[in-house]
């Protein structure tokens, strides 16, 4: 029992290291995406964020997706032109609201969403920020969508694809080797 534990502590030692740095380097690349997102935009001045979901392409929920929305927050904190509104509001919203990628291309839906992020927070997005997590086996494409309030033909992107790691494995939900 105590040489497995042992083993067991020894492992998590080891793989600490690689594991910080797979997290910075993904860290970088959503740091990229982000900053080509905000630049894409020509809107003026500071504008309201609601930063949504994160979803693999089948539809899922994985720890992949707080991990983009706290980095998203975390580098837009100290934008000039995005201030994002309270993200654990926002969060309980979308679960109440059901929101899916199903969603993401019914324009209603941001009229809808838009007024429930309001009753809950009393602060009306102008900008609504998603994306989708692509495993494509060694390889992960994050895609990340602007979408303006009240637009229907304003969708902006950016997109960024890297080697996959144990930390974005890991973030995916996917078993441990």
């Amino acid at each position: 029992m105590r040489t497995g534990l042992l083993a067991l502590l020894l492992t998590i030692l080891i793989s600490l290291p690689a594991w910080a740095s797979q997290e910075e380097e993904l860290k970088q690349q959503i740091e990229r995406l982000a900053t080509e997102l905000e630049a894409k935009y020509r809107g003026r001045g500071k504008v309201k964020v609601a930063i949504l979901q994160f979803r693999t392409s089948d539809n899922r929920l994985t720890p992949f997706n707080q991990f983009m929305q706290d980095e998203l927050n975390r580098i837009y904190s100290s934008s000039e032109r995005f201030q994002v509104i309270d993200q654990k509001a926002v969060n309980q919203v979308l679960i109440d609201f059901k929101w899916s990628l199903e969603m993401s291309s019914d324009f209603r839906q941001y009229s809808n969403l838009s007024e429930s992020i309001f009753m809950a927070v009393r602060e009306v997005p102008e900008v609504f920020i998603y994306g989708q997590v692509d495993d494509k086996g060694g390889k992960v494409r994050l895609t990340c969508y602007l979408v303006p309030n009240g637009l229907t033909s304003t969708n902006l992107y950016s997109s960024q694809e890297f080697s996959a790691s144990d930390f974005t494995n890991r973030l995916l939900g996917k078993p441990h080797q």
